[in-house]
């Protein structure tokens, strides 16, 4: 049981993470739009 619970935690903070990376990306990009229309 203990096993599985760790699982889940490590399972949920790596889609925390990517949520997190791919959030960053997001804005990241959005800074760079202005300059690239302009």
């Amino acid at each position: 049981m203990f096993k599985k619970n760790q699982e889940q935690i490590s399972c949920h903070l790596y889609a925390l993470f990517k949520i997190n990376f791919i959030g960053q990306i997001y804005v990241h990009q959005e800074n760079l739009t202005p300059d690239l229309i302009e």
